[in-house]
């Protein structure tokens, strides 16, 4: 920011140096020029026309000057201190009349007001001619409002400065008006001050805003303090410079351009800290989203934080326009019929967007779900403006575009709130049927027993006659979160399942083919499964039941460290 202070000073003192350069940019009107263009004859038309007014104003000797002036309730001594003050005021506020650039229309009419007015610039709007029975005069409104504009420029004059250095110093350099050694010595103390200034600023602001801080007790604000008190500082800085630069008396031209670097670092540090603050604002909104069970939110903050962002520079850019004096409304006209032919090219960015609000909005997922949709499955891992980032099993990573997800169907796994388990055992046909009845109770009981297990449903049945089995369906559900839980208390169910069966002497029937020759048929004999009696498969069946003696608690079944994620 000090260099955008500084840098008109030393990188256009080799241009100013050369009056014929600036001659040559229209910077300074050549001397000869003016006296052939504006000679005492050339005001015959009076004021006639904004253009003629204006003339006669900056080129006419102090009679003359004063022409286009409302006399009716001032003295010529008065106008003419009124005039001088006005040209002090032009001066010091950078205001340079162009005469080739202002209308020499009679009947001119202001494009906005639609009035016969003519604004000298667009930051003194309280300076203006206005259309009367004499012609293109300054209206009393206009010179009442002259003294006070004079007072702001003098407000912090440092002329009198000037008394302090030898003769030499204030002279002109190169032969430019206003624009000597002792105004750029001056202008160096200035800077010196201002940075002074800032850093104290900045010291002060971070030491309230810690105390603040530390009384809520947040310590982690300390970063945030620190880049936010430097545009707080910069701010500060060219306020300062801003307030000076008129009691100086350079030229127009050379206030214009450190008027607009001033007006420019200004802008710039607004702009930043309102950037920071948004860093600041979603800080809070974090704290409260981590605070909640969805997780949807938790992605939402960096996007608000993004878009706001964006926001901040897009009115922060028209803003530092509009403060250089620069027309927005003919600016955003153009970029409003730029902006749609480019909407047409960006109309699946746009869906995209759209699909996003609509995510955030109706929340068919959040962070962290297993969906299916759009022919991906996986965890969803986050979610853009653009896209949404989903983790497949196979550990790819997969971007959908948001738009999809508005004309599809999305299967969100992970807001289940009880999984299913659907599994087919099969045992061999030589099990007896008292065996069969004992086996599906033990397996009833089990699920009753295991905590994770839904309770008031399950199905556990005699279901087919398969090709090389009796088919016994179990039908239950894991009341979990993640899918991890639901795959280690299945597995405990299961393990449970093999010890029943095995207590019981059930056998787990495989693929077998049996080829009897018919003259042995007689001779071969089926040998039966060997079991407990009915009312010992009763009491082993119930054993696996809740409070049952076989029952083993949820958990490592063989020691810590026997499942992934344990110590």
């Amino acid at each position: 920011m000090r260099y955008i202070f500084c840098l008109l000073l030393f990188c256009s003192t080799p241009l100013l140096a050369d009056t014929s350069y600036l001659e040559s940019l229209g910077l300074v009107q050549p001397k000869k020029e003016v006296e052939k263009k504006y000679k005492k004859n050339s005001f015959s038309k009076g004021c006639s026309t904004p253009k003629s007014a204006l003339k006669i104003f900056v080129y006419g000797d102090s009679k003359d000057s004063i022409r286009c002036f409302d006399a009716f309730e001032h003295s010529h001594a008065e106008l003419l201190i009124l005039a001088e003050h006005l040209r002090h005021v032009l001066r010091a506020n950078g205001i340079e009349i162009k005469l080739e650039a202002i209308p020499d229309d009679p009947d001119y009419r202001d494009a906005q007001s639609n009035q016969h007015r003519y604004a000298l610039s667009q930051g003194l709007k309280s300076i203006y001619l206005e259309k009367t029975e004499r012609g293109w005069i300054f209206p009393k409104t206009s010179l009442d409002s002259i003294d006070e504009l004079y007072t702001q420029a003098t407000r912090f004059d440092l002329k009198k400065l000037y008394k302090l250095v030898p003769d030499w110093a204030t002279t002109e350099l190169f032969g430019i008006h206003g624009f000597s050694l002792a105004q750029v010595f001056f202008l160096l103390l200035l800077v010196l001050f201002a940075l002074a200034i800032r850093t104290i600023t900045t010291v002060f602001v971070i030491r309230q805003a810690g105390k603040i801080f530390l009384k809520f007790k947040l310590i982690e604000f300390e970063k945030m303090l620190k880049e936010a008190s430097a545009p707080i500082g910069y701010l500060a800085m060219a306020l300062v410079i801003a307030l000076f630069i008129p009691g100086l008396d350079f030229n127009v031209y050379i206030t214009r351009y450190l008027l607009v670097a001033v007006r420019l670092g200004a802008g710039v540090s607004v702009v930043l800290l309102a950037y920071r603050s948004v860093d600041v604002l979603a800080f809070f909104m974090m704290q409260r989203a981590l605070s909640t069970e969805n997780k949807l939110d938790d992605q939402l903050v960096p996007l608000f934080r993004r878009g706001l962002k964006i926001i901040t520079l897009v009115v922060g850019i028209l803003f530092i326009l509009q403060n250089l004096n620069v027309d927005v409304t003919s600016l955003l006209a153009g970029v409003t019929i730029g902006g749609l032919a480019f909407s047409f090219a960006a109309r699946d960015t746009v869906a995209n967007l759209f699909g996003s609000i609509t995510i955030f909005a109706d929340k068919p997922f959040q962070v962290g779900d297993w969906v299916k949709s759009a022919g991906t499955e996986g965890m969803v891992e986050s979610v853009g403006f653009r896209s949404t980032k989903i983790r497949t099993f196979y550990n790819s990573l997969v971007s959908v575009p948001n738009s999809k997800f508005t004309d599809s169907i999305v299967d969100n796994m992970g807001a289940r709130k009880y999984r299913r388990t659907v599994a087919e055992l099969g045992i061999s046909y030589n099990s007896d049927p008292e065996l069969i009845e004992a086996f599906c109770n033990g397996i009833r009981a089990i699920i009753k027993a295991h905590p994770l297990s839904r309770k008031d449903f399950y199905e556990v049945s005699f279901n087919a006659f398969g090709d090389f089995s009796l088919k016994i369906q179990v039908y239950f559900f894991m009341e979990v979160k993640k899918w991890s839980d639901e795959i280690r208390g299945r597995h405990e169910i299961y393990l449970d399942i093999v010890r029943l069966a095995k207590k019981m002497g059930v056998s787990f029937a495989f693929p077998t083919q049996s080829l009897h020759i018919e003259s042995m048929a007689l001779a071969a004999k089926k040998e039966s499964i060997a079991h407990p009696p009915k009312e010992e498969l009763k009491t082993i069946a119930a054993q696996f039941g809740p409070e049952g003696e076989n029952v083993i608690p949820h958990g490592p079944r063989l020691g810590k460290g026997y499942f992934a994620g344990e110590n």
